[in-house]
């Protein structure tokens, strides 16, 4: 499976973030700059969102834990078919692509 050259350092910011409780908040975020990701992005965002930087830092970096989390999940992905983000699976119907408020309300009231 193949991803953009950033992907994984934008999956290691991601769970840098998460370890300091603000996944969701560093992810919209990032969403918007996906044009233009590197680590000087990430950085930025995770000032953006209150994130304590030289813990962030050290934690975006790709040590084997991250390394692993990072391979375990892009395993996962493949195995469920994940070809990209975003990629919804709701009541076990996949969903690619973003979807709107309204669309995934409509999928949720079929359940």
């Amino acid at each position: 499976m193949n991803f953009h050259k950033q992907a994984p350092a934008a999956h290691a910011a991601s769970i840098a973030a998460h370890k300091q409780g603000k996944f969701y908040e560093f992810r919209n975020e990032l969403a918007p700059h996906y044009k233009e990701l590197n680590e000087a992005k990430f950085i930025e965002v995770a000032k953006k969102v209150g994130l304590n930087i030289t813990q962030f830092k050290t934690d975006m970096k790709l040590s084997a834990e991250t390394s692993a989390i990072i391979e375990a999940d892009k395993n996962l992905g493949g195995t469920v078919g994940v070809r990209g983000t975003p990629s919804f699976y709701i009541n076990g119907k996949k969903y690619n692509g973003a979807m709107s408020i309204a669309a995934i309300d409509r999928a949720l009231s079929s359940l």
